[in-house]
């Protein structure tokens, strides 16, 4: 007389006595928690907290967002047996099939460390070292400017930096790889050719030399810059000596052509 799930009775039954009784069983399905914590910085739906009903046996994929400059270090099954629990750390995503029973998971949060890339030159260095990486977390630091031999820095160009700058902080929050190129000017010293009167004619990496209201001639010459200097006197004169005088802090290098008679004096 009547029908029984699980043995609840689920109504009264009154069978027609020719047999077309048709009786109908409808059973739910069964239905666990999931329910998840997070670090800060990671979040499921917008929150740190997450929690959703799911039927047995159902597939489940639970995607985690992170805030810029971090990355998911770890997740795992605090609570519940589940028997393929699979994390992809390169697409940030759970997956798993429900059992039939609640699960609990745990989410942690790491930080993205990113380069930091110098280029100053083979001949260029740090007086104090920079640092190579860096994190989200970071406190703001400034770069320290490179020193070059006969050469002077104007400046930083690259990543986040939209001209040459000679001052350049990291500020906290920033995120990605940075590379940096240092920019330098080339040493360059005073070159003065004293006027030699009537005494002849002087060349300039064969220019002939015009010495304006008989003044002495003053250029601008750049370190490692290789200079031609000719002397030609006049056809009764001897051209006996040339003298070289020059600061201390003029790099100058005197090379006597071969087929030159007279001696040099510094």
């Amino acid at each position: 007389d009547h029908a029984e799930n699980n043995g609840t009775i689920i109504s009264d039954v009154s069978p027609n006595r020719d047999g077309t009784t048709v009786i109908s069983m409808y059973y739910s399905r069964e239905q666990y928690t999931i329910t998840a914590s997070m670090s800060p910085h990671a979040y499921m739906n917008g929150s740190n907290s997450y929690t959703s009903r799911a039927y047995v046996g159902q597939s489940i994929s639970l995607p985690i967002n992170l805030d810029n400059g971090y990355k998911l270090l770890k997740a795992e099954v605090t609570s519940g047996n589940v028997s393929d629990f699979n994390v992809n750390y390169s697409t940030n995503i759970i997956t798993f099939t429900m059992p039939s029973q609640n699960v609990a998971l745990r989410v942690n949060h790491g930080l993205i460390k990113y380069k930091i890339n110098y280029n100053i030159g083979d001949d260029a260095k740090f007086l104090k070292n920079n640092p190579v990486e860096y994190d989200v977390e970071t406190a703001t630091f400034k770069l320290n400017n490179p020193v070059r031999e006969h050469y002077t820095f104007i400046g930083w160009t690259g990543t986040n930096l939209s001209s040459a700058q000679l001052d350049v902080s990291i500020s906290k929050g920033t995120t990605g790889d940075i590379n940096l190129t240092a920019l330098w000017l080339i040493d360059s010293y005073n070159v003065t050719i004293k006027y030699p009167g009537d005494g002849g004619s002087i060349y300039v990496n064969s220019a002939l030399v015009t010495f304006d209201e008989q003044k002495d001639y003053t250029f601008r010459f750049d370190y490692g810059q290789a200079l031609d200097v000719k002397f030609v006197p006049n056809a009764y004169e001897t051209l006996k000596y040339v003298k070289l005088t020059t600061d201390n802090e003029s790099p100058v290098t005197l090379v006597k052509d071969s087929e030159s008679e007279y001696e040099y004096q510094t």
